[in-house]
């Protein structure tokens, strides 16, 4: 299985799992949580902001810097 294939795989683990984690957006950390994946793309509700926006990315864009641990 190739890396990028795994990642994905993880992607759709935190979403199911429903899990808080920290990801780079910019250049600054932030929490997110999965909100919906649709095909390559996956939203993530923005945790740290005001009224929680929902951030779009192509998935191969998402940096993960931390997970909380169960």
């Amino acid at each position: 299985m190739t890396v990028e294939s795994e990642f994905f795989k993880m992607l759709v683990d935190l979403k199911t799992r429903g899990n808080e984690f920290a990801i780079l957006l910019g250049n600054q950390p932030a929490r997110a949580k999965i909100q919906f994946m649709s095909g390559d793309y996956v939203m993530f509700r923005m945790l740290d902001m005001d009224r929680n926006p929902v951030v779009a990315m192509h998935w191969t864009h998402v940096v993960i810097i931390g997970v909380e641990s169960e």
